[in-house]
C-alpha cells in the first residue's frame, strides 16, 4: 500500500503559500521528489520540492536571495561583494575577516549565523563527546568519507590515500572544525549532487584548509590522479 501524500495546500512556509501540487521532480538517476506550486508574498509563483519547504531551505520564490549583503557584517566577517552565484542559485559573497584573511561564504549561511569568521576562530577545547546535530547531514557524510578513505583499512580506496601517505590534518579530526571551515569557504548545502564536492588542489597533498576547496565533480575530473578516477574525492 502506497503512503498517502501529505496535502500541503494552503500551508505557509516562510513567504510561500502552497496553492497546488506540481509535477514531480525527477533526478538524472530517475529518483522522484514531490513538488508544490507556491505563491510568494511578493506576488511571484515558484515550484518547490516538498522537502525544501519542510526543512526551511526555501522560504521565498527567490526574492529573498536577491537581497544584497554587501557592506554588512556577520561576526568577524565584513561582506565585500558578490563573488559568484552557486548552481543552486545562492549568492556566494567575498568577505574580509577581522584577522585580515578573505574567504567566500554562502549568503544564507551568513544570515543564519553558520559562518562568523574565515575559519580562524577554532575550538581550543573539544570534549570527548559532542552532540552537534549534524550527523545526518550531507556535510557530515563528506567528513566521514574523508576519514574512512584515510584511516579505515577496509575501505576500498584506503590504498589510494593512507597507502600513499595522504592523511587529514589534526584540526579536521574534529567535525566542528571541518564544518566551520566548509561553511566559511564556499560549501553550499543546497547544491545538487555533484555540484559541491571537496577537492584537494594537490592530489598528492593532505586534507587540510590550505589544500582543499569546493568544486563540481566535472572540475574534479580535470584534477584526477589516474585514468581510473581513483584520485577523485567525493
Amino acid at each position: 500500500m502506497k503512503n498517502k501524500v501529505e496535502d500541503l495546500i494552503r500551508k505557509r512556509f516562510g513567504r510561500l503559500m502552497v496553492i497546488e501540487r506540481a509535477q514531480d521532480y525527477v533526478s538524472r538517476k530517475g529518483q522522484k521528489a514531490r513538488q508544490w506550486k507556491c505563491l510568494c508574498d511578493c506576488g511571484n509563483q515558484a515550484i518547490v520540492r516538498a522537502q525544501y519547504l519542510r526543512n526551511g531551505h526555501t522560504k521565498s520564490c527567490g526574492c529573498l536571495a536577491s537581497e544584497d549583503l554587501t557592506g554588512r557584517k556577520y561576526g568577524k566577517l565584513t561582506v565585500i561583494k558578490v563573488d559568484h552565484v552557486s548552481a543552486g542559485g545562492n549568492k556566494q559573497y567575498l568577505c574580509k575577516c577581522d584577522c585580515g584573511n578573505t574567504n567566500v561564504a554562502d549568503g544564507g549561511n551568513l544570515k543564519r549565523g553558520l559562518v562568523k569568521s574565515c575559519g580562524c576562530t577554532r575550538l581550543r577545547y573539544i570534549p570527548k563527546r559532542i552532540t552537534h546535530g549534524y550527523s545526518s547531514t550531507r556535510l557530515y557524510h563528506v567528513w566521514s568519507g574523508m576519514k574512512s578513505r584515510c584511516f579505515n583499512k577496509k575501505n576500498e580506496r584506503y590504498e589510494d590515500y593512507d597507502g600513499r601517505g595522504i592523511t587529514i590534518c589534526p584540526e579536521w579530526l574534529y567535525f566542528e572544525n571541518f564544518r566551520d571551515w566548509a561553511y566559511a569557504n564556499g560549501y553550499d548545502e543546497n547544491a545538487e549532487w555533484g555540484e559541491c564536492t571537496i577537492e584537494r588542489k594537490d592530489v598528492n597533498g593532505n586534507y587540510e584548509p590550505s589544500n582543499c576547496e569546493w568544486i563540481t565533480i566535472q572540475q574534479q575530473q580535470l584534477n584526477k590522479r589516474a585514468p581510473n578516477g581513483k584520485g577523485i574525492d567525493r
